[in-house]
């Protein structure tokens, strides 16, 4: 026999009550008062040799009474051979191993190997495991088949053997959707209903750093019999610092803007940035200082011969290069349309200031030409974005552009001449569409400025900030006031002094025609000296342009779909990667596994694009394990073998005692031997 609560044997020791109570020597019961006596005070009675036990029947009734009841508390219960016979005991669990970017960090990857170990070392003979890398993407890589199939020693065998093939990978890291998959696993494998010893549990081995997903847990409900076991691994050294790319209106083509930020207790916040060429020499340099928990933002010029921006001074070098690919520059053709000679006898008409306006970036080259007979034939939106037309528009040039309009292009008029013939207004009309449009010399005592701009169009949104907004250093001579019958016909953009239309825009079809009332050359205004000019003209380019500059940066472990490199034929693509290798190509989408500039080489063209690590690997800093619990997970750790086997030996206990349930007859022999003890004791009162 067996006992569950063996400490309530000591609630045996009230049988010394009763025997006790027996040996003392009762009071007479005739006592007589003495007055000699009356300040003396009584002595109780005491054992002395000459005690004796009285009512043995009755003092054996309640020492068995209150040794019942000590054996009922102690819950016996009855064990068989074959339950004595308890070894050890069969645990399914997952050990999920974190394989992402971040555990390149110095140390964490032989803690991580060691705790695995650990897990190996500390499980029994009978213990299934199953081990699962992880990084955006889960990884079967020992799963329970094998654990079911051969012995416990050649399974941790097999782990042992596989860890030395793992190594961290260069992707991010998914820690909800690995939590998902594990939990699958073990409801696939023990069932939802089947009863199990003891509960499967899942060992996560992890930096835990901040930047893990957990998105993925928000919409799963996780079973309360599945605890996960989180096993941190530190670093050697705490403290890391990244850097990122910044996109937005500030960053320019020509240019990039990098946000550096030292996000951990790093042991300096001097760091440099280096510019280093495809060959590998550093182009240039700068220095930046960044406080623990602050973050800087450095604007670099960019040109195409650099390749990889690279951070010095942090300890963990992981995350410490940005990779950038250099593209073919798209080739864009700004026509002029008109007379390219001089306007009013001025040596220096609208077109000669035009071809001293640069928009070349590395993603692109313009170039301004006087448009002839066959290239305003062959005039496409998409080589050609934006048209100049000024003076000596004639009509079969003005339907042409309309009809260029029309089906998307974009065309900038310049009224620049004086005088308006018949011819001029028919050719004005065309190309504007509308037939009571009537252009008049403007009466300027002076000179004229620009006011009523609306600084919300994207024409006018670079000086809408108060040091870049003052238009009044730029002066008109001569300006020409246009009217149409339809109130509606056009949006003025800005005006001269309030009243008459200085730049109007109206939409044709699928493009756009802008007008400018006068023309920037010295005749007509100070506009093309002044600082304005260029940005206004890089404007209206960008906002004709469609086809901007493709994005060539992705991140490691997405999905670029090869249609960007060449639409035509992806699948017999020349694909290299960063370190020379030729890297193979599965249908039209390729997945990159490490940093770096791939290039691609397709028919005799070439290619190329930057894949970096993701921004969130560098977000090292250690997150609350309360996350997971907020998200339903539950913890707790995994006990040993041997713990284990004891817990669940005591669990069997326990569901024995439950069955058997001896306490019950226990108890009830107590009763009645106090029943019989009370009839005893009633009845040796009446005797006496």
């Amino acid at each position: 026999m067996s006992f569950l609560t063996p400490l309530y044997f000591l609630g045996a020791l009230a049988i010394a009550g009763p025997i006790v109570f027996h040996l003392i020597q009762r009071r007479p019961k005739g006592e007589q008062t003495f007055s000699s006596l009356m300040f003396l005070s009584p002595s109780p009675p005491r054992l002395t040799r000459r005690s004796r036990l009285d009512n043995i029947l009755l003092l054996l009734l309640r020492a068995l009474a209150l040794t019942l009841l000590a054996i009922a508390f102690a819950r016996p219960f009855l064990r068989s051979a074959l339950q004595l016979d308890f070894n050890s005991i069969a645990r399914r669990t997952v050990i999920l191993l974190d394989t992402s970017a971040s555990m390149r960090r110095a140390g964490l990857w032989e803690a991580a190997i060691q705790e695995v170990e650990k897990i190996c070392d500390n499980s029994s003979p009978a213990d299934q495991l199953s081990l699962v890398a992880f990084d955006s993407s889960p990884e079967q890589i020992v799963g329970f088949e094998a654990s079911a199939i051969g012995k416990s020693a050649a399974i941790k065998d097999m782990i042992r053997e596989r860890l030395s093939e793992l190594k961290p990978t260069w992707q991010d890291t998914d820690l909800g959707a690995a939590l998902i998959v594990a939990c699958e696993q073990l409801q696939t494998t023990t069932g939802n209903d089947e009863p199990v010893d003891t509960p499967p549990q899942i060992v996560v081995i992890t930096d835990a750093q901040q930047g893990s997903n957990l998105q993925s847990l928000e919409s799963f409900e996780w079973p309360d019999r599945i605890p996960v076991d989180c096993r941190i691994v530190s670093p050697k050294s705490p403290g890391n610092a990244a850097m990122q790319v910044v996109t937005g209106d500030d960053a320019s083509d020509d240019e990039v803007l990098v946000r550096v930020e030292n996000i951990d207790a790093t042991a300096t916040d001097q760091f440099e940035l280096q510019w280093t060429g495809t060959s590998g020499e550093v182009e240039s340099s700068r220095s930046v200082q960044v406080p623990e928990g602050q973050s800087r933002v450095v604007r670099f010029p960019r040109d195409s011969i650099t390749s990889t921006l690279r951070l010095t001074g942090d300890r963990d070098t992981f995350d410490n290069e940005l990779y950038f690919a250099t593209p073919e520059p798209l080739v864009r053709q700004v026509l002029y349309v008109g007379d390219v000679e001089a306007v009013d006898e001025d040596e220096k008409g609208p077109f000669f200031f035009l071809q001293r306006v640069n928009l070349d970036t590395c993603f692109r080259k313009v170039t301004f030409e006087a448009a002839d007979g066959e290239s305003l034939v062959a005039l496409s939106a998409t080589t050609s974005p934006l048209v100049f037309a000024g003076p000596g528009l004639t009509a079969e040039q003005a339907q042409l552009l309309h009809n260029y309009v029309k089906s998307g292009g974009n065309v900038v008029g310049v009224l620049a001449q004086s005088r308006f013939e018949e011819d001029d207004l028919a050719a004005w009309r065309t190309l504007t569409g509308i037939d009571t449009l009537t252009i008049s010399e403007a009466d300027v005592s002076d000179y004229a400025m620009l006011s009523n701009i609306d600084f919300q169009h994207r024409f006018f949104a670079p000086f809408a900030e108060s040091q870049f907004n003052d238009f009044t250093k730029v002066r008109f001579w001569k300006h020409r006031n246009i009217h149409a019958a339809d109130e509606n016909a056009w949006n003025v953009l800005a005006r001269f002094d309030a009243t008459a239309p200085a730049l109007i825009e109206r939409p044709i079809e699928e493009g756009t025609l802008w007008l400018l009332t006068s023309g920037w050359h010295v005749g007509d205004s100070q506009f093309a000296l002044s600082s304005k000019f260029v940005p206004l003209i890089a404007g209206m380019f960008d906002a004709s342009d469609s086809i901007h500059h493709t994005d060539t940066s992705y991140t490691v472990g997405k999905t670029i779909p090869l249609d960007f490199l060449n639409p035509e034929d992806g699948l017999s693509a020349h694909l290299v990667g960063p370190d020379g290798e030729v890297v193979s190509v599965n249908d039209h989408e390729f997945r990159p596994d490490r940093p770096g500039v791939f290039s691609m080489t397709n028919q005799g063209q070439q290619s190329s694009f930057a894949v970096n690590l993701s921004a969130a690997e560098s977000v090292t800093s250690q997150m609350d394990l309360t996350q997971l619990e907020q998200r339903g997970v539950k913890l707790g750790d995994r006990m040993p073998a041997i713990e284990a086997t004891e817990y669940q030996r005591q669990m069997k206990d326990v569901e024995l005692e439950s069955n058997q349930q001896i306490w019950r007859t226990l108890i009830f022999a107590s009763l009645v031997v106090l029943a019989a003890e009370t009839w005893l004791a009633g009845r040796k009162s009446r005797q006496t």
